[in-house]
């Protein structure tokens, strides 16, 4: 018999379930509360100890006493889960992962109407013997082997880069002070030889840049006697610290993208002309491919109801829906809605690409404007070509909220369209 362990984690405390099998001749609320006070453990993610829990140094010890065959997690905090994932590493365990929305999902779909650490734990250890899950084959796939690698680089750029913006704008703050005429230039790494901003590293006492001086003694501060105060200095440090590791990550992120395991996928993403970092986020959330396919192939769902007969490509609105295009149909009285679903840092980083590197005039000539012009003009339904909806996303730039939302709109209407292109062109790559 199968016996497998579901964890939940919090920032204090870790709970676990253990279960064997699917409840038989019950609901799930009903097994969960027959059984709570035996199969739950909940352990301390320190070394104190507080009631009926044990600490984080007797954790390898509780899972070599459960021996559990498989451990079902969120990927919670991403550092918070990996300590666990390592530990299973360590003592032979396979880890299953699960997404918060699929977990969610299931919570409901089991008749659990609260959330608390203990039932999510119930819950993830469910989901592992759920065969209507399992169907769908929902599995999260990157904690592992190359993608892992991708995904931890992509974490740490994504987190450096919170860390500058904070020190950047009370950097910038400081400045209008102390040397206004600086305050708003561009603080950027990209394509610097240096791996920081040159004006930012002659601020931090780190790089020589004669043009920054001889500003600074023509500056207004100059001449009212205001200094650079070492406060203002060790900001400056620490954006350049930022600056030059993140130089080093995308480095490192470039090596990890030419893995084999990802050969069949680059030749796709380099000719839509992705870069580094959001190549990195799309594979994180399709890699593998497969996983959306059905027996190797689009998972096609042919159903009727009173407006006729439909069929549905599963596989492709499964993968618009891990790169944030998914579309949730919204039904209220009398009114009803399409919205975008999804991964919503896939669509924040889609939305800024697709503003910078398909709606910009000078793109009308790329290969993806070209096909993707090719695809609407052949659209039954008239669709509106990259020029009309740049056209539409200019005049919406910088005005009111309505309008603003407007040019939004267009930029997810392309969105939409490259998703369904790209899973095309891996379909063709991937499989075969």
């Amino acid at each position: 018999m199968t016996k497998v362990l579901g964890i939940d984690i919090g920032a204090r405390f870790v709970v676990a379930f253990c279960l064997e099998q699917l409840p038989v001749g019950m609901s799930y609320p009903d097994f969960y509360k027959r059984n709570a006070k035996i199969a739950i453990s909940k352990i301390r993610m320190d070394n104190s100890k507080e009631g009926s829990s044990v600490n984080l140094r007797d954790a390898i010890s509780l899972l070599t006493e459960l021996q559990p065959d498989y451990i079902v997690m969120e990927p919670t905090g991403v550092w918070y889960s990996r300590l666990w994932s390592d530990m299973a590493a360590h003592l032979g365990i396979e880890v299953k992962w699960i997404g918060h929305s699929d977990l969610s999902h299931n919570r409901g779909a089991y008749g659990f109407k609260d959330k608390d650490d203990r039932t999510d734990a119930f819950c993830l250890a469910v989901s592992y013997f759920d065969p209507i899950f399992n169907a769908r084959n929902a599995w999260l796939y990157w904690r592992t082997g190359a993608i892992a690698e991708v995904n931890n680089r992509l974490l740490e750029i994504k987190s450096l880069e919170s860390t500058t913006k904070i020190f950047t704008q009370q950097l910038r703050q400081r400045l209008k002070h102390e040397f206004p005429e600086v305050a708003d230039r561009t603080i950027s790494n990209a394509r610097t030889k240096s791996g920081f901003t040159p004006w930012v590293g002659w601020l931090a006492d780190v790089h020589s840049y004669k043009r920054i001086e001889n500003e600074r003694k023509t500056s207004i501060a100059t001449q009212l006697s205001i200094s650079i105060t070492d406060y203002t200095r060790n900001h400056a440090l620490s954006i350049v610290g930022a600056q030059i590791q993140d130089t080093k990550l995308k480095a490192d992120l470039s090596e990890h993208l030419l893995d084999p395991a990802f050969d069949k996928y680059r030749e796709t993403l380099e000719l839509f002309a992705f870069g580094y970092v959001m190549q990195a986020t799309i594979l994180t959330n399709i890699y593998p491919f497969e996983k959306f396919l059905l027996s190797g192939q689009p998972h096609i769902d042919r159903y009727e109801d009173d407006r006729g007969k439909h069929k549905k490509n599963k596989s492709l609105a499964g993968f618009q829906l891990s790169l944030g295009m998914g579309k949730r149909l919204i039904e209220s009285g009398g009114s009803s809605a399409l919205v975008y679903s999804g991964s919503s840092f896939a669509r924040k980083m889609l939305y800024c690409w697709i503003t910078t590197n398909v709606l910009p005039e000078r793109m009308a000539d790329s290969w993806l404007v070209t096909e993707l012009d090719k695809r609407a003009l052949s659209n039954s339904t008239a669709a509106l070509t990259v020029a009309q909806l740049r056209v539409r996303w200019k005049e919406t730039k910088g005005t009111n909220k309505d309008r603003h939302m407007a040019g939004v709109r267009s930029s997810m209407t392309l969105g939409y369209r490259i998703t369904r292109l790209l899973y095309d062109r891996l379909l063709k790559e991937v499989s075969s």
